[in-house]
């Protein structure tokens, strides 16, 4: 099961942002992204000096050994995609190896971040997490706000434009009957009802309370935090989006599938400059 998400905002926003990226932001994420992640937490909570230092420090350390040892991972997976994309010959096993691959990459990293983050949450006074309750209920409130004032069809279309503006980041703008192709996915998509969303800010909140009482024990604070991690395996979910990008694959034209080979290759470059530099620091 996943992480609760406003944990996920907290503690991981940066990381999985850095591969959605230009090359410019890749390196602007790694190099700078202790401000990014004390921003993310400020949204939050305030931290004292002496936290903002341990933050500073603990995320630092969490992106050294990541550039040294895991970033060539992420290499190979992208430069495996890559190659996969410059034909029209994937198959649905070939995609479901490369979702389970890039599962198992993200559960290590965000099992590493726990680790590197369990310190810093230690030091959080009762007050704070007071104040990240507060924050937490407030956000979902505005969630709930906004699914009872619109419609599901609004909401389908809203998610449609946002993947539609993702998708033409990578690949160019999708043609009529890819369109279709990705109106038809977004309409077998699940969407949250207020019920629903009333019930999980019910669970993060307990959830929340849970933490503050693990929280002076690291081992069984880091247990919590992992027990919320998401299972590596291929859901309905997965096979769902697999079956859109086969179909997309197929319509795709040669310039959108140079393109999004440029665009992978954009962040290929970033990634390897960033491990030599690491490696030249040992």
């Amino acid at each position: 099961m996943h992480l609760n998400n406003k944990w996920k905002v907290i503690f991981f926003t940066l990381f999985l942002s850095v591969f959605l990226a230009s090359c410019n932001n890749i390196k602007i994420g790694y190099n700078y992204g202790h401000w990014f992640l004390r921003h993310s937490v400020y949204k939050y909570t305030n931290l004292n000096s002496s936290q903002v230092r341990l933050l500073e420090q603990q995320f630092q350390s969490f992106l050294d050994y990541n550039k040294k040892y895991d970033i060539p991972n992420y290499i190979a997976l992208l430069r495996h995609i890559k190659r996969l994309s410059s034909h029209k010959e994937a198959t649905e096993q070939a995609l479901e190896e490369i979702t389970l691959d890039a599962q198992t990459l993200t559960y290590a990293a965000f099992e590493s971040f726990i680790d590197h983050a369990v310190p810093v949450i230690q030091t959080l006074s009762p007050k704070q997490i007071q104040e990240i309750r507060e924050s937490i209920s407030d956000k979902f409130d505005e969630r709930i706000e906004e699914y009872e004032d619109k419609t599901l069809e609004e909401r389908q279309d809203k998610r449609f434009n946002q993947l539609l503006d993702r998708f033409a980041t990578y690949m160019g703008d999708l043609n009529e009957e890819q369109q279709k192709l990705l109106r038809d996915r977004v309409n077998l998509m699940h969407f949250v009802t207020v019920e629903q969303e009333k019930e999980r800010k019910q669970f993060s909140l307990e959830w929340l309370d849970k933490l503050e009482k693990a929280q002076k024990d690291k081992q069984e604070l880091t247990s919590l935090l992992k027990s919320r991690l998401f299972s590596v395996a291929i859901t309905e979910y997965n096979r769902r989006w697999i079956h859109f990008y086969l179909a997309l694959q197929k319509t795709a034209t040669q310039k959108q599938i140079d393109g999004f080979q440029k665009k992978l290759q954009n962040i290929i470059d970033p990634l390897q400059d960033l491990h030599q530099e690491a490696i030249k620091k040992i």
